[in-house]
């Protein structure tokens, strides 16, 4: 899994669609409507290496959390989803270590978000004199208060649809 530094670019990508392709696992024996993780590996890679244009450090940490992830046991979701095609290598190519993580570590990340976002709504200090601000699915709260919401939210849960109340994920069902 090291890169060594004197690998040429075709060999970089070589050893990386090898990694991706161990990751997803053997080919399917009885399931149609799984594809060849060789033509999916291929197609993952070249969508990363056209992300990067290159095969610099980017590409190549990329790379490195795409076969982390896909090789994870827990990570099925995650495996079949690639390997029916429901995410697409070019979505698989911008995603980040949480968004690609097991299921299990996203609702902890998640439960952890909660908390921190419950800490800074409800339990913060602010100033008495600040005017209040009545925001529909939000409540009345002071303004500097209702920034720092609106804020950590922005940050903490990308793909949170507040008009809607529904997460929307990057894997499609």
């Amino acid at each position: 899994k090291d890169w060594p530094q004197l690998l040429d670019d075709s060999e970089v990508r070589r050893r990386a669609q090898m990694l991706i392709q161990e990751a997803l696992g053997p080919p399917a024996q009885q399931e149609h409507d799984f594809a060849d993780p060789e033509t999916i590996a291929a197609a993952i890679e070249q969508a990363v290496f056209a992300r990067w244009a290159a095969t610099g450090a980017e590409y190549r940490a990329q790379v490195r959390t795409l076969e982390h992830n896909l090789h994870e046991p827990a990570n099925d979701a995650l495996r079949d989803a690639v390997r029916q095609g429901r995410l697409k290598p070019e979505l698989l190519a911008t995603m980040s270590s949480g968004e690609l993580a097991k299921p299990q570590l996203k609702l902890e990340r998640q439960h952890i978000a909660d908390k921190k976002y419950h800490e800074v709504a409800y339990e913060g200090s602010y100033d008495e004199d600040d005017d209040e601000q009545c925001v529909p699915g939000y409540g009345c709260m002071p303004k500097k208060k209702m920034a720092l919401v609106k804020q950590f939210e922005a940050d903490s849960y990308p793909g949170f649809n507040k008009d809607t109340e529904f997460y929307e994920p990057h894997i499609a069902s």
